[in-house]
């Protein structure tokens, strides 16, 4: 597809969020008629109506913009919006081709992609990546659920350019053509209930989930390259869905691709040639887990022609991003940290392993269907001393903790006991100004304060990234607190 095909399509645009504005924008400096089905009456949009005003565009709003989805042949929906919908299966029966805004990027994108999905980690990957093709002197663009809004830059690029994608599973699941380089991370089920009936995307089951992320590798061709995770038995099967060259990345096998040594070295083995990046204790980024994340980057960063020195230039420098285990402060010998992104329990696990001393964990949040059976385990093994609850989830967290305390630690106690007991505070729904007081009352010297709620956000806060924000902002608001009690000698 070029542009000049996609002036000869009757085009809407469903959902005037970030993806659609962006279409939106992107159809207009093109000057390529447009219709805008938005289920939200226009008092409702906000700011968003603007540029209704602005792009000139027809539109259908409320509660029936679905109707009539024949009278197009190309809908660009944004990911939020689940291709199940009774109007949008009936729309493809018709003959309208249901497409989004990655979809169609990808279809007039002229630069190599690397594409980077997973169930957690993405975004870690995907900036390590960017950084290190940045450090090698190559032009690129970082998209997806991070940068920016890939049409937004899509006038910019060429053959010697490099775009970097972060998808998520709902940016896949409509896929018919995938990356260049592939990245698949580890997988774990992941958005299978409704998080909110204004925002409803799930999907039905875990086969579901998976079948979506293999649509990552599924379209690749013969000179294309899949980068998978080996440790993670599901990802691994992906080799025999794609025609791509396939490597690897790993903590306990030496493969093709790039692996952590058993003395902990971070090898990048490509090309016949392995080469020595530098030791795991090295690493600013925090966390075992990360180590998949930058082993995932080495390789696709070798594979993409990078040097050893830029490699190494790049992944020593990281720190990592906002919201992903990111110090925020230290107040009087207390480290808060924020890792809101860590929207299930896996990563929540992951994060506990990543600190020693003694912890006051701040989790819960709304429901995405998950168990946490393993993160109550965690919890009591780990040297979590308080468990600070909040939100719709915060009942069945507790649960969890007092059950997997109950079979570790017998009642009978003594050398039977496998584990210490974690106090538990169910919350409720306090602010996050009172959540992070609370805390810092419990918290003693050499203590960390953890917001990594392994759950959604929206039964609180608009998403991840507005709890990880208001966590910065009240961590720093006491900060300057204290800071101005001690100058004055009150405290």
């Amino acid at each position: 597809m070029n542009i000049q095909d996609l002036r000869k399509e009757k085009i809407a645009i469903l959902g005037l969020s970030t993806e659609g504005i962006a279409s939106g924008e992107f159809l207009a400096r093109q000057k390529i008629p447009f219709t805008v089905l938005e289920k939200k009456e226009l008092p409702q949009l906000g700011k968003a109506k603007d540029y209704l005003s602005q792009w000139k565009a027809e539109y259908r709003l409320g509660k029936n913009h679905l109707d009539k989805l024949a009278d197009f042949t190309l809908v660009l929906r944004s990911p939020g919006i689940p291709l199940f919908l009774p109007q949008i299966r009936a729309a493809c029966s018709q003959g309208v081709k249901i497409s989004s805004q990655t979809k169609l990027f990808l279809k007039l994108c002229p630069s190599p992609a690397i594409g980077i999905t997973g169930t957690k980690g993405k975004g870690t990957t995907a900036i390590l990546t960017r950084n290190i093709l940045k450090e090698e002197g190559k032009k690129v663009f970082l998209g997806g659920n991070i940068g920016k809004p890939p049409l937004d830059f899509l006038e910019k690029l060429d053959r010697a350019t490099w775009v970097i994608l972060e998808l998520s599973s709902f940016q896949l699941e409509d896929f018919e053509q995938s990356p260049h380089i592939a990245v698949v991370l580890g997988l774990a089920p992941d958005h299978l209930a409704p998080e909110s009936p204004d925002a409803p995307n799930f999907h039905k089951d875990e086969e579901t989930y998976y079948k979506i992320k293999e649509k990552m590798v599924a379209f690749q061709k013969q000179d294309d390259v899949a980068i998978l995770n080996f440790d993670d038995d599901k990802v691994k099967t992906f080799a025999t869905k794609t025609q791509a060259q396939v490597y690897y990345f790993s903590q306990s096998q030496k493969v093709t691709g790039a692996y952590i040594s058993q003395n902990k070295e971070i090898i990048l083995n490509v090309g016949g040639i392995r080469k020595v990046i530098g030791k795991t204790k090295d690493l600013v980024l925090p966390g075992k887990h990360n180590w998949w994340n930058v082993c995932a980057a080495v390789a696709a960063g070798g594979l993409a022609g990078c040097s050893k020195e830029s490699i190494q230039k790049a992944v020593f420098s990281f720190q990592g991003y906002e919201h992903r285990l990111e110090l925020v402060a230290e107040i009087e010998g207390v480290k808060y940290y924020n890792d809101s992104a860590a929207t299930n329990p896996e990563p929540c696990v992951a994060a506990l392993k990543s600190f020693e001393g003694h912890l006051i964990l701040i989790a819960g949040g709304s429901n995405k269907g998950q168990m946490y059976d393993k993160l109550g385990e965690a919890i009591v093994q780990s040297q979590v001393k308080t468990v600070y609850l909040i939100g719709e989830m915060a009942a069945k967290i507790a649960a969890a903790v007092r059950d997997q305390s109950s079979k570790l630690n017998p009642p009978t106690g003594g050398q039977n006991s496998k584990s210490k007991t974690s106090s538990i505070i169910l919350a409720g729904y306090p602010t996050m100004e009172k959540i992070v007081r609370d805390c810092s009352k419990l918290a003693q010297k050499s203590d960390i304060v953890l917001l990594s709620p392994a759950c959604a956000s929206f039964d609180m806060f608009i998403n991840y990234k507005d709890r990880g924000h208001q966590f910065k902002k009240a961590v720093l608001d006491l900060k300057r607190e204290r800071g101005k009690k001690l100058q004055t000698g009150s405290i």
